[in-house]
This record gives structure tokens, C-alpha cells and sequence, in this order.
């Protein structure tokens, strides 16, 4: 539960360092110095936020402490059995990832602001499941924008492009 979040987000930015050089190319793209049209049609440029790791991991160990605590409670009462505990630990996890979520729309929220103040560049959508966001401006600006604290790195748009909510099991 707690890892799948987090391996999702280091699946993420990993395979965003892999596309550096797609990040590049759109660079370049963008001070019209690339020919590839397919590539211009692709607009903006990712921009991934630094998240307080320490923090994101106190709030799902809170959550999963929380959530053990009350199916231990309700085994312990009789109302569920030990063999569908577990996949009711899951589920209420799953059920309060919206905790999670709101903490990284937060720290988008904080880089927004600090980008906002310091550039010129717009905020085209936001990815909250993987703390990143699209957005369009000026190469230059983009990229000192990884100055900022609360940028992490940029990433190609099509890295994006990941889905927002994970595929259910069995299905």
C-alpha cells in the first residue's frame, strides 16, 4: 500500500531521468532550433515538485498505524475474521489516499506559487499522483526554474502522460 505509492512516484521520476535527452530535444524545439514537427505538437515541458519525503512518509505511516489499529479492533471484536484482514487494511488504505494526494496538491501548490512569483511560465495541468505538472513558457525560464526549492527537476511532457489512478487488481 504505503510502497506501491511510493514505487509508483520512483518508477516515475526514474523513467523521467531516462527521457533527459527527449527533455532536451524539446528544449530546442522550443528556441526553434528542431525541425521534427510530431515533436512541437507535444506542448509544454514537465516540471516535477519537490516533496518533503519525510513528511509524505510520517502521513502514510499515520494513515497505515491507523488503519491496522482499527481492523485489529474489529478482529479482536469478531466483526471481520484474520483471513480478510488484510485485504480490508488495503482498502481502507486505498480509501484515504485522498490524505496523500492532498499533501502533494500542497506542495504543488507551493511551487506554483514560488514559480508564479519568480516567472513568466503557466501552469498548463497538474499531476498530483506523481507530484509533477505541465507547463508552458520560455526554455530559459524553465529551466531556472530548477533553481527554485521547491522544483525538483523537468521532465518531458510525454512522461506525463502516466495514469492518474492505478489499475484495479483483477480486473
Amino acid at each position: 500500500m504505503v510502497d506501491n505509492f511510493e514505487a509508483g512516484r520512483r518508477r516515475f521520476l526514474q523513467g523521467a531521468g531516462i527521457g533527459g535527452t527527449a527533455l532536451l530535444a524539446g528544449c530546442t524545439e522550443q528556441l526553434g532550433l528542431g525541425d521534427d514537427d510530431e515533436a512541437a505538437s507535444e506542448s509544454g515541458i514537465g516540471i516535477v515538485a519537490s516533496i518533503d519525503q519525510q513528511q509524505l512518509q510520517e502521513i502514510q505511516a499515520t494513515i497505515q498505524q491507523e488503519v491496522q489499529e482499527e481492523v485489529q479492533q474489529e478482529v479482536e471484536d469478531g466483526e471481520l475474521d484474520e483471513e480478510d484482514a488484510q485485504a480490508e487494511i488495503q482498502a481502507r488504505f486505498q480509501e484515504r489516499e485522498g490524505e496523500i494526494i492532498e499533501f502533494i496538491e500542497e506542495e504543488i501548490d507551493a511551487m506554483r506559487t514560488e514559480i508564479g512569483d519568480e516567472y513568466s511560465i503557466e501552469i498548463v495541468e497538474e499531476f498530483p499522483r506523481t507530484g509533477a505538472v505541465r507547463a508552458d513558457g520560455e526554455p530559459e525560464e524553465l529551466i531556472a526554474a530548477l533553481e527554485l526549492d521547491t522544483v525538483q527537476q523537468l521532465v518531458s511532457a510525454s512522461d506525463l502522460q502516466a495514469p492518474e489512478e492505478p489499475e484495479p487488481e483483477g480486473e
